[in-house]
Parts: C-alpha cells; sequence; structure tokens
C-alpha cells in the first residue's frame, strides 16, 4: 500500500475557510450570555434577600410599635383571588365560571 494514501493531505480540510473562527466567535458569546445569566441569577438572590430582610424589619417594628403590621399586595392579591370558604350545605347549585 502507497503511504501517501493511507494519510490525509496536510493543510486540506473538508470545512471551508472560516469555519473555525465562527465557531469561536459563537462559543464567546454563548460564554458570555452564560456569564450574565449567572450575574442576574445572583443579584435577583441578593434582591430576595432584601427583601425579605426588609419585611420582616417592617413586622417587627410594627410589632415593636404595637400596631398590627398591614399585609404586603402579594398577600392580598393570593387573598383576593381565593373563594371564602363555604360549607357544604351553602354551596351554590350551579358550577363556578373558571377564569
Amino acid at each position: 500500500m502507497n503511504e501517501t494514501s493511507a494519510t490525509s493531505a496536510s493543510g486540506l480540510s473538508l470545512l471551508p475557510d472560516g469555519i473555525a473562527t465562527l465557531t469561536a466567535i459563537h462559543f464567546t458569546i454563548i460564554a458570555v450570555v452564560a456569564i450574565l445569566v449567572v450575574i442576574g441569577l445572583l443579584w435577583g438572590i441578593k434582591a430576595k434577600r432584601s427583601r425579605v430582610k426588609a419585611s420582616r424589619d417592617v413586622i417587627a417594628n410594627a410589632e415593636e410599635a404595637g400596631v398590627p403590621p398591614r399585609p404586603s399586595t402579594r398577600t392580598i392579591s393570593v387573598l383576593q383571588s381565593r373563594p371564602p370558604h363555604q360549607s357544604s350545605s351553602a354551596r351554590p347549585s350551579r358550577p363556578r365560571p373558571r377564569h
């Protein structure tokens, strides 16, 4: 067998010129987006901790002042979206419409 036919020709590639550069650019963009996502997650965790701490401070200050703490808007919206508790005998005869 001829030695030159068993090896690939040097300098020749099945990929067109510039594909390696294009791939490197895409990987760089993916890495930058991944870093931005991680930064966003960390920022969101920090913001959540800050909100929870502020809520606890408000409750503590209200208890210290002897005033009942005002519920947050999230609590109010959750309470408004729930139907009032009804006993089995007071249920309406027709089903409630779904939203």
